[in-house]
């Protein structure tokens, strides 16, 4: 009976720690598929388009960032309808150019993205532009 008892607690032991081993391989390596061509992002957003025909090695990079500056909100939403930048004070990163400007409003996505968490979105999306001037 004693041995029966032991069994049960060593292999109870071993399933614990094998299922704490996957939970945390899991997420290490995150639960969201890898970014593909079929991603709908790239369809209603011109830039991530662009980036994924002339730079496609960068753009799931670019897509994890975009992910996680849209779930790291900056201090909570802003009410400003999609696409429009901000023409409020100026940020850690300034206020976007023109040619960003242009860019908020042509990509859905980033838009959101911008108008959430602003100053990390406006670096990601001068790195953007540059891969997409660099691609071509």
């Amino acid at each position: 009976m004693r041995f029966i008892r032991t069994a049960i607690f060593v292999a109870l032991g071993f399933a614990v720690v094998a299922g704490c081993s996957l939970a945390a391989s899991a997420q290490n390596q995150g639960t969201a598929p890898p970014a593909t061509a079929e991603d709908p992002r790239i369809r209603s957003n011109p830039l991530l388009a662009e980036l994924a025909r002339n730079d496609p090695g960068m753009l799931p990079q670019f897509l994890r960032e975009l992910d996680r500056i849209t779930a790291e909100s900056g201090g909570g939403t802003r009410s400003l309808a999609p696409g429009t930048p901000s023409t409020g004070p100026a940020r850690a990163h300034g206020q976007p150019t023109p040619e960003e400007s242009a860019a908020i409003r042509a990509n859905p996505d980033i838009a959101y993205a911008y108008q959430v968490n602003p100053d990390p979105m406006l670096e990601l999306l001068r790195r953007m532009i540059e891969a997409s001037k660099k691609a071509k």
